[in-house]
């Protein structure tokens, strides 16, 4: 055949194109058949490394909500406008006088809350009052006022137009701020020996009385 330039029947003959295409095919076909053969290892689970299942152990903190002073006055129902008078809610003291204000309150001019609470708490923060409870503290058209002047602008106001209230008046306009406040402080740093202090079911009584006090609290 190859004298005759005939092509090889075999597919192993020496025509060198007729090689390299049937070479191809077997190679081709050798692939195929490997792949279908092919099984791809099944995966295993394996154990996380020690550190890794504490960290994933570990509990996520829920966030923390951050109110502002603001925020808790808006709810509070807190005006600018508002006559309040921060107590000690602990102090027997300071509850007999809440309830000596609320019994002469007939206009509803005054509204109240703890210093421990948070309204009371935020409005102390708002104008940078003592934190510490050793005072009342009287805020009256966005101004607070501490130590005696508190007290005596809440006799001023309560009793507005009587020889009482202009008493209290004089008392806060002349007499000297040092002396006053000194033994104003006098009485608050004994006033739990001399007073005692407020046990649960001796409260402020018309603090339980929400119908008469609503609007009138500040928590």
């Amino acid at each position: 055949d190859a004298r005759r330039g005939g092509t090889p029947s075999s597919p192993l003959g020496w025509n060198a194109a007729g090689n390299v295409c049937v070479f191809r095919t077997y190679v081709g076909a050798a692939a195929a058949a490997a792949r279908r053969a092919y099984v791809a290892p099944r995966a295993t689970a394996t154990a996380p490394r020690p550190e890794v299942a504490a960290m994933q152990a570990v509990a996520v903190p829920e966030a923390v909500v951050v109110v502002s002073d603001e925020q808790v006055l808006r709810e509070a129902g807190y005006g600018v406008r508002d006559k309040v008078v921060l107590f000690d809610g602990e102090c027997a003291l300071c509850s007999k006088a809440v309830n000596f204000v609320l019994d002469r309150d007939e206009k509803g001019i005054f509204k109240f809350a703890a210093l421990q609470g948070k309204a009371g708490q935020a409005l102390l923060r708002r104008h940078a009052c003592p934190m510490d409870l050793s005072t009342m503290v009287y805020v009256e058209d966005g101004k607070a006022f501490t130590h005696s002047a508190a007290p005596l602008r809440v006799a001023a106001a309560l009793f507005q137009g009587s020889p009482a209230g202009l008493m209290a008046w004089l008392a806060v306009m002349v007499a000297p701020r040092m002396l006053r406040d000194e033994l104003y402080m006098v009485v608050s740093r004994n006033r739990y020996a001399w007073f005692g202090d407020v046990q649960d079911g001796d409260r402020v009584c018309r603090m339980r009385d929400w119908d008469e006090m609503e609007g009138r609290i500040l928590e």
